[in-house]
């Protein structure tokens, strides 16, 4: 990391290599070797004024595949390219950060489930994904506490594979949002009071990748309340408040996970 005046440059460097023994019953112990990858990435960030800096971001990437197919040989590994440029924006005395950005991200060999047998894994085409995220997080007013983040992504096939399969990423929501905010309250020296909600939330993912079948939009609504009376802290919270069903997204028709029910808890 290097810094003049208001100007940031960051670069590194990494090497991942990695082994696997696979053990299987009524099966021969099978031994795997990556061939491993060296992976760089740079950044600079820029201080436009006190208040706004600008960014951009290179990063490359390199995950060993650990996955094995039906037939038991081991998935290629998968390799990353991201690139990622936005502004970063301090308000209310740097009492809140606002943070949008647009990204590029390449993506080979992303793995899955088999559909014919879900303890195997495949290898879907190699997908690009771009878009823009937008945050914002802080503490705007004294005891209020807030946080958000919005997400738009397009995703495509970077290759097609079996024309007859389609060229539609599946697994994967166009926007996914998020936003929450508490409130503590001191009542006495010693007790404190507050409230906390927040609502979590995606679009539709394709089933499959000829684009028949999706998976419907799921949100979510947490609320909890807290109160703090000396060393004693209480809290009440319940998720999913409004019980909604949610299904997860998945790439077979037969399996369709399920999100989680209303669910109380206490903590003391």
């Amino acid at each position: 990391l290097l810094k003049y005046w208001k100007l940031a440059l960051l670069a590194s460097v990494r090497h991942t290599a990695s082994d696997s023994v696979v053990t299987i019953v009524r099966q021969p112990v099978r031994q795997y070797t990556s061939n491993g990858a060296t992976t760089p990435s740079f950044g600079a960030v820029v201080e436009v004024t006190d208040a706004l800096s600008v960014y951009g971001s290179l990063a490359y990437g390199f995950i060993p595949s650990f996955q094995l197919d039906r037939q038991l040989n081991l998935l290629p590994d998968t390799r990353t390219r991201n690139a990622e440029t936005g502004i970063k924006l301090d308000l209310f005395d740097k009492r809140v950060l606002v943070n949008a950005s647009w990204f590029r991200l390449n993506q080979s060999n992303f793995k899955v489930a088999d559909p014919v047998n879900r303890n195997y894994f495949i290898n879907l085409p190699a997908q690009l994904a771009q878009g823009v995220d937008v945050s914002v997080q802080g503490e705007p007013l004294k005891g209020l506490t807030i946080s958000g983040a919005f997400t738009r992504t397009d995703y495509s096939l970077l290759t097609q594979g079996n024309p007859r399969l389609g060229s539609t990423v599946v697994l994967q929501p166009r926007d996914q949002y998020s936003a929450y905010a508490s409130y503590r309250h001191k009542m006495t020296d010693t007790v404190t009071a507050g409230l906390g909600a927040g609502v979590y939330g995606r679009s539709s993912a394709a089933i499959d990748m000829a684009g028949r079948y999706w998976i419907g939009p799921a949100v979510q609504t947490d609320l909890n309340g807290f109160l703090t009376i000396g060393r004693l802290d209480l809290n009440l919270g319940v998720r999913n408040l409004f019980d909604r069903q949610n299904y997860q997204p998945t790439v077979t028709t037969s399996y369709v996970p399920l999100g989680e029910p209303r669910t109380w808890r206490l903590t003391v």
